[in-house]
Order: structure tokens, then C-alpha cells, then sequence
């Protein structure tokens, strides 16, 4: 089980997944607007869930929205970077910071990029495992 509540997990994994995580967000930002990535942990059994949220609201406390999360929202590029919250409770609770803010990204590997390279790999995926079905 991964110590997520650990800061260097969380970059870790951020690191290891940086493709797979900018498809998703790549995708839910198109259907959904702007919004943030959150990666739900529950801490007993260790199982990880994935969600887009649009009313950041419910995961950061009015403060933190205001000092950490808006200026950072209006000055990040959501082409070369990804915003990604770690929910590490499963239950939420009103004006308590429910996410850890982590950001990555690189101008050599941008988040679209990121996407595309993903998309390419679950498509091959995709038809590699319909052609074994068949």
C-alpha cells in the first residue's frame, strides 16, 4: 500500500502516471470546464479512485481558496501543467481543507501532448485486446 499522506509518494506517483492523469483531465476539462483532477485515497485499504471536481469549494476551505488555489488557478497554464488534488479521507467536512494542491508539468512534455501519448497506448491496448478475444 502507498503512503500517499507522504509528500514524495504523492510526486512520485504524480511522475509515474503524469500520461495517464493528463488524458484524464484533458478529457473531463473538455466535457466539464475548468476544474481540478482529484485522486481519492482511502487510507485503510489503500484503494484509489479517480474524480474531476468544478466547485473546488467542497474540497478547500474558503481561506486556502483564496490565498493557495484561486491565484493559482488564474496563473497556471493548463496546457503545459497539471493541477491534481489528493483527497486522503474518504468523508468531507464544510470549511476543512479536504486536498492536498499538487502541480506538474513541463514545457518539454506538455499536459496536451501528455494526452495524446496516452490515448495512442489505450487505443493500441484496445484493439490488441479485441484481437485476442476474437
Amino acid at each position: 500500500m502507498m503512503n500517499l499522506s507522504d509528500r514524495e509518494v504523492r510526486q512520485k506517483f504524480l511522475q509515474c502516471n503524469y500520461s495517464v492523469l493528463s488524458s484524464c483531465f484533458w478529457h473531463f476539462r473538455q466535457v466539464q470546464g475548468d476544474g481540478m483532477l482529484v485522486i481519492i485515497v482511502d487510507e485503510y485499504d489503500g484503494a484509489i479512485s479517480l474524480d474531476y471536481e468544478t466547485d473546488l469549494a467542497q474540497l478547500f476551505s474558503e481561506r486556502t481558496l483564496k490565498n493557495k488555489i484561486t491565484p493559482k488557478l488564474e496563473s497556471y497554464n493548463y496546457n503545459q501543467e497539471l493541477l491534481v488534488g489528493f483527497q486522503l479521507k474518504q468523508e468531507r467536512q464544510a470549511n476543512v481543507d479536504n486536498c492536498i494542491l499538487h502541480s506538474i508539468g513541463s514545457s518539454n512534455f506538455p499536459v496536451k501532448l501528455a494526452a495524446e501519448v496516452a490515448n495512442t497506448l489505450f487505443k493500441q491496448l484496445y484493439s490488441e485486446s479485441t484481437l485476442c478475444a476474437a
